[in-house]
């Protein structure tokens, strides 16, 4: 009996890639976030590259690949601060490979500094059950969780994505939504006092079961190496696709009194906005004491100042 043939897939130049950023990665010297977060934001750097340039080796990057993405990157909604964190990323990577062009400043690039404060980002409430059917109508079940417990719970897309099943059954049990690594490595605990958090854990808590997903197993997110990292990139992806589609037509215009303005795109962060607001609102109806640091707490900022960025009212040095 002959043996069957196997074939492998041709690798393409941007396996090349892949190659030479991790040779520069085993270079890096840095935090173990630093170590994860660089060669990540640098690998969407090189697909770009690869896609749009057809680029073969990291160290011929030039400033013509920057100012082509830092644009991409503009155009799909990431904010100023995002925008320059990535490109940290890519230029030490890029000197870690050997490279030696001298690549544009963050004000070459043209990167605005983030004004905060300016912008209220929360979605509207139309804008976001337009959002859940979209999601719906091409059957992308992750982006319609997504949604849902980035609105129910405040997280940030990194730590929806992050979300394992375990923490969903805690949540079940204790009455608070634990996020186990959030932004600098905190842990944090998001009760869960709104009627919709509750049906949306016991939700998540049926449909890992109807999967036979693991403890251990994430809830969105492929259970295996760089799935976090890869379910994050479609749930982006999507948003910039599809958001025209849900957008409402001239956001300005439904700026009350005293709010500030609000902005012009929607984005994952902005959703988180919206919980802030609904979490205060709810503290202040309720009497709570200080509700700006109980706010500040469960989005895992630690600040009250913090907290008047995601709150829709204008600074009361501000008038409208």
């Amino acid at each position: 009996m002959s043996k069957a043939k196997i074939t492998s897939t041709p690798r393409t130049g941007y396996d090349n890639l892949l190659d030479q950023l991790e040779k520069a990665r085993k270079q890096m010297r840095r935090s173990h976030k630093t170590q994860k977060d660089y060669p990540a934001h640098t690998r969407q750097f090189l697909k770009f590259c690869y896609n749009k340039f057809h680029t073969q080796k990291f160290v011929n990057i030039s400033g013509k690949h920057l100012r082509a993405y830092a644009e991409y990157m503009k155009n799909k909604g990431y904010s100023p601060n995002t925008v320059k964190s990535y490109f940290s990323g890519i230029r030490y990577m890029y000197e870690a490979a050997g490279g030696k062009n001298k690549l544009p400043s963050n004000v070459e690039l043209g990167l605005e500094k983030r004004k905060l404060n300016e912008f209220n980002y929360a979605w509207l409430p139309a804008e976001y059950k337009e959002a859940l059917g979209v999601a719906l109508k091409h059957k992308r079940y992750d982006v319609y969780y997504a949604l849902r417990i980035n609105l129910n719970f405040g997280l940030r897309i990194e730590e929806i994505c992050s979300a394992k099943v375990m923490h969903i059954k805690e949540a079940m049990q204790s009455g608070a939504l634990r996020v186990e690594n959030g932004k600098g490595g905190q842990e944090r605990f998001i009760p869960i006092t709104f009627n919709s958090q509750k049906r949306l854990i016991a939700e998540l808590a049926q449909k890992s079961e109807r999967e036979n997903r693991h403890d251990t197993d994430y809830i969105i997110s492929a259970t295996v190496k760089d799935g976090v990292r890869r379910q994050k990139e479609k749930l982006e992806n999507w948003m910039y696709t599809h958001r025209n589609k849900f957008t409402a037509t001239n956001r300005a215009a439904y700026t009350m009194p005293g709010e500030k303005q609000r902005s012009k795109n929607l984005r994952w962060h902005g959703l988180r906005y919206s919980f802030a607001q609904l979490y205060y609102k709810m503290l202040v109806d309720n009497g709570y004491s200080n509700p700006r640091r109980r706010t500040s707490e469960v989005l895992g900022h630690h600040r009250e100042d913090i907290t008047a960025i995601y709150l829709a009212e204008l600074p009361k040095n501000q008038k409208r």
